[in-house]
């Protein structure tokens, strides 16, 4: 028991750098979305190549389950709509489509990277700007409190001359009224 204490004491240390929520959120998204896109992957598969039962089940009599979907656009829907999905739908539209997509992905994250990257620039030149404001308000400030010491001095110095001028003025009264 004390070994295994022991070993989870020691094992089970926190990181020593603490990591950012959103890195680790988007970390957990990205997971999900390969996992979704590699479960949905085999569906796909058996949707589109592999033929149906043909005894039983509503895709019995075809060809692939596919094929239940261009009936229906053919016999429920307008005319017009069975033309546009077709076109819609077909590869030569499709994967220019999704060319795009990726290159607009990789665009938006590129641009993305470069903001973030003029955001650490900015908030670096704000916290020096920062830095030497306070350098300068504490250089004023001292410079401030030393021109107050020398108004204090020489108000005092002025203030004793002013006592003596005037303990000095009777004394001079009093020699000239003895003269």
């Amino acid at each position: 028991m004390y070994l295994q204490c022991w070993a989870v004491m020691c094992c089970n240390v926190p990181q020593e750098r603490v990591f950012k929520a959103s890195g680790s959120n988007n970390f957990y998204m990205a997971m999900l979305l390969v996992i979704l896109f590699l479960s949905t992957l085999p569906a796909i598969y058996t949707i589109v190549t592999i033929p149906p039962s043909f005894d039983c089940g509503p895709f019995s009599g075809k060809k692939r389950m596919f094929d239940v979907i261009h009936e229906t656009l053919e016999s429920d829907f307008p005319p017009w709509f069975s033309r546009v999905f077709s076109y819609a739908s077909n590869p030569g539209l499709v994967l220019p489509f999704i060319l795009l997509m990726v290159l607009a992905i990789y665009y938006l994250q590129s641009t993305s990277k470069s903001y973030k990257e003029a955001n650490v620039e900015l908030k670096k030149k704000l916290q020096t700007q920062n830095e030497e404001n306070k350098k300068k308000n504490k250089r004023a400030a001292l410079k401030a409190q030393m021109d107050l010491e020398e108004a204090r001095k020489a108000a005092s110095q002025a203030a004793e001359q002013q006592k003596n001028n005037n303990a000095s003025l009777p004394e001079q009264e009093g020699e000239t009224s003895n003269k």
